[in-house]
């Protein structure tokens, strides 16, 4: 068969009869049957493009890729998407400066009534003079002496409780 056969049937006999696995120049494989030789560059592989916004899709021969532009409708939805980010950008910034107005107007304040230390150190006198004096001891008796008598009390009851 070989030796008799004229130039077509000896590719066809010469061929696995799967697809070609070289690569074209495009990056996608050959669409032939398994063939001897250099590949055809015209690659028949179909691809999406897209607008440079995304919103537009097509599809196209690889050999004949075009570029898709954005339409009226990309434009006015472009355009709509900056006024959001703008408008949210500038409350942003309206927030911020309202912060900052009621910060000064907090240190102003403090500022005018002779400082945060001094006032905090004249509440304290106060406040130990209106404890009768108590101070230091007055609350180690509270934070301390208070539970611990109270679980003195809580351990006699349940000793006397289950007494036999």
């Amino acid at each position: 068969k070989w030796t008799s056969a004229d130039a077509k049937t000896k590719v066809e006999l010469g061929s696995c009869n799967n697809q070609c696995p070289k690569e074209l120049a495009c990056g996608h494989r050959c669409k032939q049957v398994c063939h001897p030789g250099v590949c055809e560059e015209k690659c028949q592989q179909k691809v999406k493009v897209r607008c440079p916004c995304k919103r537009i899709k097509k599809e196209f021969l690889c050999s004949d890729q075009c570029a898709v532009q954005c339409d009226d409708a990309c434009k006015d939805q472009k355009k709509k998407v900056s006024q959001v980010k703008e408008a949210e950008l500038k409350a942003a910034q309206e927030e911020e400066q309202k912060k900052l107005q009621e910060e000064l107007e907090a240190f102003e304040k403090r500022q005018q009534r002779g400082g945060r230390r001094s006032k905090k150190r004249g509440r304290r006198g106060e406040v130990d003079e209106e404890e009768g004096g108590r101070g230091r001891w007055g609350k180690v008796f509270l934070f301390v002496f208070v539970p611990v008598a109270g679980a003195l009390m809580s351990a006699g009851a349940y000793y006397l409780l289950n007494a036999p």
